[in-house]
Formats: C-alpha cells, sequence, structure tokens
C-alpha cells in the first residue's frame, strides 16, 4: 500500500478517542493493561487531548496504571456501539480512534498518524469483511461520513492498513518484525499476547548461542517475571553480581564452573532488556547497559589470563 507521510517536523498532533469500555481492555499484558500500553506509546505523538471512555466501574483508573503525564479526560457513557460517541468529539477535526482492548505495535500508531487520509487498520485482510473499527485515523471528513452514512460507508472509502504492509525494520531489536495487530477478548488471548509481546523483544544481531539458544530460556524467565514486582534494573544488577562470582572463578582457575554460570549470565542479559520493553520499564541504568556489559566482560579476559598464569604457574 502507498501512503502519503508527512515529515516528522510537520507531523499533526491529533486528539485521541480511547475506547476501553470492554473490560478486557483493562486486561494486563506482561504486567501492564493493555489500556496504559496504549496510553504509554501515545505520549510519544503528544496528542492535544485523549478522550479516554472506560468500563462502567472505571476500574484501574490510578495514575500509575495509566502511566506517565500525559494528559486525558474521562467521560462517562454507556458502552459504544458500533461508532465512536459523536457527542464528545469535533466534528471540524482529525481525530485518532483506538479500542485498546488490543496489543498493537507502536508503528501502527505512527503510520496512522501519519497518513493525510481516513485510513482504518485491521488485523488482516479478513478483518476488512467484519466492519469493525479497530484503530483509525480519521479526518473531519471521514468522521462526517461515519456519523452520516454508517460503519460500511467509512470502510468502503477509507484507506486500509495492514501490519504486514508498514516497515519490517525495527530500530529497537536491530532487525526484522512484523508489527504486531491482536485483538485481546478471553484468556487464551491474553496470554498468546504475552506470548507474542515477549517474540517481538528479541534483538537481531546475535551470536550464534544468543541466537538459537538463549532465546528459549529468556523468553520463559520473562513471562515468569513480567507479572511480578522485579524490575529490569532488578535483574541488571543481578546479572552484575553473578558477572563477579564469573571473574572471581576465572581469577582462580575454575574454568568449567565460570564458564558455566557466564552462560547463566548472557541469559539475564538477554533477559532485562526484553523485561523493559515488554513491561514499558526503562531506566537511566537501562541505558549504560552497554557499559556494563563491556566492564564485566573485559574483566572475565583479565580474569582468564590471571587464571592462565596461576594453572601454568603450578605445573
Amino acid at each position: 500500500m502507498s501512503m502519503s507521510v508527512e515529515s516528522r517536523q510537520d507531523k499533526r498532533h491529533p486528539p485521541v478517542i480511547l475506547n476501553a469500555t470492554s473490560s478486557w481492555a483493562w486486561e494486563k499484558v506482561s504486567g501492564m493493561s493493555l489500556t496504559a500500553r496504549v496510553l504509554f506509546h501515545l505520549q510519544r505523538l503528544k496528542p492535544e487531548k485523549i478522550t479516554l471512555i472506560p468500563d462502567l466501574d472505571s476500574r484501574s483508573l490510578g495514575s500509575e496504571d495509566l502511566g506517565g503525564n500525559l494528559e486525558w479526560r474521562q467521560a462517562d457513557l454507556q458502552p459504544l456501539s458500533p461508532s465512536v460517541p459523536l457527542s464528545i468529539i469535533d466534528r471540524g477535526k482529525d481525530l485518532l480512534y483506538i479500542n485498546s482492548a488490543h496489543l498493537m505495535d507502536p508503528r501502527i500508531l505512527d503510520a496512522l498518524v501519519d497518513t493525510r487520509r481516513t485510513t482504518i487498520a485491521y488485523l488482516d485482510h479478513a478483518d476488512r469483511k467484519k466492519g469493525v473499527i479497530r484503530a483509525a485515523f480519521l479526518t473531519a471528513e471521514g468522521l462526517h461520513l461515519w456519523a452520516e452514512r454508517g460503519t460500511s460507508h467509512l470502510i468502503g472509502h477509507a484507506e486500509a492498513l495492514f501490519p504486514k504492509d508498514l516497515e519490517s525494520f525495527s530500530p529497537v531489536i536491530r532487525g526484522p518484525s512484523v508489527p504486531y495487530f491482536m485483538e485481546v477478548m478471553s484468556k487464551e488471548k491474553v496470554r498468546k499476547a504475552t506470548q507474542a509481546l515477549i517474540r517481538s523483544q528479541q534483538k537481531q544481531v546475535l551470536d550464534l548461542p544468543a541466537e538459537f539458544i538463549n532465546p528459549f530460556l529468556e523468553n520463559a524467565i520473562t513471562k515468569l517475571l513480567c507479572n511480578t514486582p522485579v524490575t529490569p534494573n532488578m535483574i541488571t544488577f543481578s546479572c552484575l553480581s553473578v558477572a563477579i562470582v564469573v571473574a572471581f572463578l576465572f581469577w582462580h582457575g575454575h574454568f568449567v564452573a565460570g564458564a558455566f554460570i557466564a552462560f547463566f549470565v548472557s541469559i539475564l542479559d538477554g533477559v532485562d532488556g526484553k523485561l523493559a520493553r515488554t513491561k514499558l520499564r526503562f531506566s537511566k541504568i537501562g541505558e549504560y547497559e552497554d557499559v556494563i556489559d563491556y566492564f564485566y566482560e573485559n574483566t572475565w579476559y583479565v580474569a582468564v589470563a590471571a587464571g592462565l598464569q596461576l594453572t601454568v604457574t603450578s605445573i
């Protein structure tokens, strides 16, 4: 699909209608509700206003769950069907509409905001036939069409956006990754969404063990920790502590034991990054992870040299 895209400097920041009326929109995936995930990614776009439409019991509306300093307004409305509530929108403006009962790759949000035309994001081609609006960029004309002619006419006149049409290269993982987009409306879908999210965080520029062996263990540990209070920084410091033990073993000539534990360190080194990206928990310490890795890896080289010298001397 060919789409007209504005430059980043001229990018508009349209208001957002965030449909969180489904209780599944507040379901936690990897330790964070789906609604909070969308709001986190919206912070980068800095929309002029977010109208959040919660479910009736207004669950999980605490500032911690919604994350960050993004301004938003709660609208006291009944559940939506199947179009946006026209009473709370300005039909003279473009807007971004999102049903947050979905796990949505931020690249899809970027693509919707960047387009100049009314565009609807679909899970796949079969999804387009269902007539469901999951996420869309709506121009003033598109909003008018939706209000006056209904959903079917809107779909017939809108551009279609599919995840597979987007650029597959992800700078976060430094490799190709098809953007994820899935509806989460059951416990089974929550499980699949968690797995998809964790798998999507696998970095691509790796050596052979890290590419073919580590991911299975990293994903299992990340899945185990993503719904716990354990933070990425805790994993980083644990990794550093164990790496010091490895250096001690190498220094004293215990190479087999040191190598075995060093493999465990390489697993933890992958877990902290995946945990940060799945739980959206980033910190200044995480920015210096490469420096920490460089420090202990070079310490190992020195320790191995000292250990070899000790071994040769003792012969």
